[in-house]
Formats: C-alpha cells, structure tokens, sequence
C-alpha cells in the first residue's frame, strides 16, 4: 500500500509542483523529504497551512543540529494515512506552496 501512495504523490507533485520543489523519495522508511524554494521558508508554510489549508508536516530545521540549516525543507509521513486521505493532503499541500511562492514572488 506505502508504493501505491509514493507512487500518487509523485503524480501530484509532478502536475502541480514540477520545477518548484524537489524531493527524495523514501528507500525504506515512512517519510518523504521536500525541499522547498530558497526562498520559502518552512514556518511560513506552516502558519498558511493552518491559517487556510489543513494538513501537517515537520519543518526540517527540527531534526538538525545545525542551527537555521534546512528551514526550507519539510518531512512528510505517508504511513498512518489511508491513501485517499493521504492524497487529499498531498494536494492541499501543493496549493499551499504554490499560493507562497506566489505571495514571495510578488513581494
């Protein structure tokens, strides 16, 4: 079931998010790691998702040491979602980046 969702979100962010992020998909494990724009800023992202969007996520700079480094990478957990309920967010997620990325393209 975990390759059937890996395998959906990447058609979601191929269709909405192509040359915007990048991202690792999982060898093992349960997360994807998402890296941002430059100019994206993780906590950014996260205020707007729960101001207007509802999903959740962990801003990268949370499992560094190193501080400031990774503030434009998030982690995601596809394990404990059914893939229907995983997907809905993935979606959500992208109009969330893309609606950031057009408010700091514009600023």
């Amino acid at each position: 079931m975990s390759k059937e969702k890996i395998v959906a979100m990447q058609q979601v962010f191929e269709e909405k998010l192509k040359g915007v992020i990048k991202y690792s998909l999982p060898e093992g494990g349960f997360f994807v790691w998402i890296q941002l724009p430059t100019n994206m800023n993780c906590d950014d992202l996260v205020a707007l998702c729960q101001k207007k969007y509802n999903v959740t996520f962990a801003c990268g700079n949370k499992f560094t040491k190193n501080p400031g480094s990774l503030s434009n990478f998030i982690r995601i957990s596809f394990s404990h979602l059914e893939k229907d309920t995983f997907i809905a967010g993935v979606k959500e997620l992208s109009d969330a980046i893309l609606e950031l990325q057009a408010t700091n393209n514009s600023q």
